[in-house]
C-alpha cells in the first residue's frame, strides 16, 4: 500500500540526489533507515566495549594498588 508524505523542497532535492537510477523514493528512504539501524547497532556494540574496557581498567588499577599496598606492608614487616 502506498502513502503520500509531504517533504520540504530541500528534503526532496536531497532524496533525489541520493536516488539511484530506477530507484524509488521509498527505496531511498528504506536504505537510509536500514543504515541508521545498523549505525545504532555498531554504536551499541562500541559503547559496550568501551564500558568493558573502563571496567577492566578500574579492576587493573585496583589490583595494582593492592599489590603496592602488599609490597609496602611486606617491606615494613621486614624492617621490624
Amino acid at each position: 500500500m502506498s502513502r503520500a508524505i509531504k517533504v520540504d523542497d530541500k528534503v526532496y532535492q536531497e532524496l533525489d540526489l541520493l536516488r539511484g537510477e530506477g530507484q524509488t523514493f521509498s527505496q531511498v528512504i528504506k536504505n537510509m533507515l536500514i543504515a541508521r539501524i545498523e549505525t545504532f547497532k555498531v554504536l551499541s556494540i562500541m559503547e559496550g566495549r568501551l564500558k568493558y574496557r573502563e571496567w577492566q581498567r578500574k579492576e587493573l588499577d585496583a589490583l595494582i594498588m593492592a599489590r603496592a599496598e602488599r609490597a609496602d606492608l611486606d617491606a615494613r614487616t621486614l624492617k621490624e
